[in-house]
């Protein structure tokens, strides 16, 4: 649907000028009513936009909105599920000025209810110490996006090549008698390809490139019969504990993939705890249904406000510094010593998070632990 600006009702049209254009600092848009955001066309701005852009108002009325505002495929899904249902969304975008250079903008969004719907963009400008943390932020995801790609091809050739050798090795063992001196070399090889293929296979998940048998399952039936087995695989002066939803908590996600994104966070927490002089520390497992209100994940991906089934793994571990913080969902990136762990634990989570439309929130404080929950649509 496209709306000229000399459509507009003229008492609206008014309204709108003297409250959100004269009287506002923030930085204004108009827009018409437009569903898909790639067709929406500017009705007005104020001049904060104005100067945001290097243009006067006349040069932008009636231009396309995607000409000055860029928006990632996530964000574009987004803008056009709040346009068809009618809600207000909140989004970061870039608006671009008449050199071509992007400035970040957190934009408020929300529809003006009249015979002719109109859509209010309203923004406070970034100061520039808010614009380095969101161009660190947007850096960070071009680094995931690429790490993503390379991971996929780089798990698929060496898939290839284990194969190879596996197959050649399981060959030589049944020529082999098991008195035979070289018969334990063998063995080794086949232990060694079985990890290379567990390592692939982990960059396999994180590049999304693995296939899901989802299913749906009770939460509270699934962490049950893991409890026993994570206490087993935890240090011995840490202890689970598992509180379980009051209610059934069905979701529908790859059941053995989710056990073991559990089972990494769980030993992640128990290798971020030092010893308890006083005791033993408590490693907490929560599963609820809880209603979470519009905000952006650990992913940078947007959570639409709606009732999740939520799990929670909480330590009382060092924590994560600021600095270490972007870093962690990297494949590869681990703080311990090098042969304790290949950091591909949290790398998986992310990947199988994203696959199955899921979000995460990380929750941190140095010296004191760490809480990553993990939320799923309810089925």
């Amino acid at each position: 649907m496209h709306h000229n600006s000399a459509n507009i009702d003229k008492q609206l049209e008014h309204f709108l000028f003297n409250t959100f254009m004269l009287k506002s600092s923030d930085i204004i848009m108009i827009t018409d009513g437009e569903t898909d955001f790639t067709k929406a066309r500017i009705l007005g701005v104020n001049s904060s936009f104005e100067f945001i852009t290097g243009l006067s108002q006349k040069d932008l009325i009636d231009s396309p909105c995607s000409e000055w505002i860029n928006t990632s495929d996530s964000q574009l899904l987004s803008l056009n599920s709040a346009f068809k249902t009618s809600s207000a969304v909140l989004e970061q975008l870039a608006i671009k000025n008449n050199e071509g250079d992007l400035t970040q903008i957190q934009f408020e969004i929300y529809p003006v209810q009249q015979e002719t719907k109109l859509w209010i963009w309203q923004a406070k400008l970034l100061i520039p110490s808010q614009l380095i943390v969101r161009n660190k932020q947007l850096k960070q995801q071009d680094m995931m996006q690429a790490l993503e790609k390379t991971a996929g091809q780089t798990a698929h050739d060496f898939n290839n090549i284990l194969a190879i050798i596996m197959c050649n090795n399981d060959l030589l063992l049944e020529i082999i008698e098991d008195s035979s001196p070289y018969y334990p070399l063998l063995y080794s090889i086949s232990r060694a390809v079985d990890k290379g293929t567990h390592l692939t296979r982990s960059l396999m998940v994180f590049a999304q490139k693995n296939i899901l048998n989802n299913e749906e399952f009770n939460l509270n039936d699934c962490l049950s019969s893991m409890a026993n087995g994570l206490q087993e695989n935890i240090e011995a002066y840490h202890i689970l504990k598992l509180e379980l939803c009051d209610q059934p908590c069905n979701v529908y996600v790859d059941q053995v993939m989710l056990e073991e994104c559990i089972s990494n966070l769980v030993l992640n927490a128990s290798q971020a705890m030092f010893e308890n002089p006083l005791g033993k520390s408590t490693i907490f497992i929560d599963i609820k249904k809880v209603f979470i209100p519009q905000q952006k994940d650990a992913f940078e991906q947007l959570i639409l406000p709606q009732e999740y089934v939520k799990i929670t793994i909480t330590d009382t571990g060092a924590g994560i510094t600021s600095t270490n913080l972007p870093l962690i969902f990297t494949p590869f990136f681990t703080t311990r010593k090098i042969n304790a762990a290949k950091g591909v634990g949290l790398s998986m989570v992310y990947g199988f998070l994203k696959r199955s439309a899921g979000y995460c929130l990380v929750n941190t404080e140095v010296g004191k632990g760490s809480s990553f929950s993990l939320l799923f649509d309810i089925s």
